[in-house]
């Protein structure tokens, strides 16, 4: 905003604010979107609906909270149990969704047609409601940014899983942070080797002036 990061957003009594590095005193202002970031929480929400799908339609396993950010993202499952062979299935079956180019629209259905779709989610109120539709894969009320297409989402690694207050939690990376943290971890693997290259081959003088 005016050339000043913005920090977050939240809602408050049906007003948005943003925080922003530095006080913004004008009265007409300049909003410029990040693109980038705007495309990483797309592909971010769409990964969770795909990873939250594959457990559901292995397991028939519930996503009852998810989060994502570029430090990594994980969803929470009704369950108290994973075992890593499904770890491995979920992974594979969201990596085959991406591959196969499955569409991503929004929709708005009237209540008639809400009531027909295949909804996984107990829901107070049954019409005004946004649907994010993975063609063959899911019918899903949200109101986040998408890809328009499960290509775009590029792919999903998943990392490992936790015990946390009663719930299994996976955490996972997708597309562009997925990528980003790979560079990351190729720089620091190849800071370590020269660390410890240079450890090995540095000779130690002993007292007879010899090295060893």
């Amino acid at each position: 905003i005016n050339g000043i990061e913005v920090l977050s957003c939240f809602e408050d009594d049906g007003h948005i604010y943003h925080q922003t590095a530095k006080p913004i005193k004008d009265h007409e202002v300049e909003l410029v979107i990040d693109e980038h970031h705007r495309y990483i929480s797309q592909q971010g929400h769409t990964a969770q609906h795909l990873l939250s799908a594959a457990f559901y339609d292995l397991y028939q396993l519930k996503t009852i909270s998810h989060h994502y950010n570029l430090e990594g993202s994980y969803i929470d499952l009704q369950t108290q149990d994973v075992s890593e062979e499904m770890l491995v299935a979920a992974e594979n079956y969201v990596n085959s969704k991406i591959r196969e180019h499955r569409e991503v629209r929004v929709l708005y259905p009237t209540k008639e047609e809400f009531a027909a779709m295949p909804i996984h989610h107990t829901l107070k109120v049954d019409h005004d409601i946004r649907i994010v539709h993975i063609e063959g894969v899911e019918y899903n009320p949200c109101k986040g940014m998408h890809v328009s297409n499960t290509s775009e989402v590029q792919m999903v690694v998943v990392l490992g899983k936790e015990s946390v207050k009663g719930v299994v939690r996976i955490h996972y990376m997708f597309g562009e942070v997925a990528r980003n943290h790979f560079h990351m971890y190729q720089k620091e693997l190849k800071n370590i080797l020269v660390i410890a290259t240079g450890a090995l081959m540095s000779p130690t003088s002993n007292q007879q002036g010899e090295s060893t």
